[in-house]
C-alpha cells in the first residue's frame, strides 16, 4: 500500500495529493476563527489543532497514538502559548512517542516531582531557627 497514491483531476491533468497537511495555520486564521454554537476544530498538520470553544476560549491540542490507542495531548491556550511555541511542544511529545514514552505521564511525572521539591522547601522553611 506504500506506493499508492491519490489523484484529483485539474483540466485534464493528474495532480499527486498531498499525503499530509503541514504547517497548515497561521495567527490570521486563529484569530479570524469564527464562533460557533458547538466547539470545533480547526487543524494545522501532524495531529496539531486548535479547538474552539463557543465561548471564544482557543485551546492547542494534539491528537496522537500510543500503545494502539487515540489520545489528546493537551499544549496550552492561545494566545498565551504562541503558534510556534504549541508547534515546537508537539515535536517535542512526538519525539517521546518515538522513544516509547507517553507524553501526558511523563509531564504528570514531572508535575507531581515539582510538588515533592516545593514541600520539600516548605518543610525546611518551618524548621529553620530564626
Amino acid at each position: 500500500m506504500r506506493g499508492i497514491n491519490i489523484y484529483y483531476t485539474v483540466k485534464n491533468k493528474n495532480i499527486a495529493m498531498p499525503k499530509h497537511t503541514e504547517n497548515a495555520l497561521t495567527d490570521r486564521k486563529i484569530l479570524n476563527a469564527k464562533l460557533k454554537d458547538k466547539q470545533y476544530k480547526i487543524f494545522d498538520g501532524k495531529g496539531l489543532f486548535v479547538l474552539i470553544h463557543p465561548n471564544g476560549s482557543k485551546y492547542f491540542r494534539w491528537e496522537y497514538k500510543f500503545e494502539g490507542k487515540r489520545k489528546t495531548y493537551a499544549i496550552g491556550v492561545y494566545p498565551e502559548t504562541t503558534l510556534k511555541q504549541a508547534r515546537d511542544e508537539r515535536l517535542e511529545a512526538q519525539k517521546l512517542v518515538n522513544e516509547g514514552s507517553d507524553p501526558v505521564n511523563v509531564r504528570k511525572k514531572i508535575k507531581s516531582e515539582q510538588k515533592l521539591v516545593l514541600k520539600a522547601k516548605q518543610g525546611l522553611d518551618q524548621l529553620s531557627f530564626k
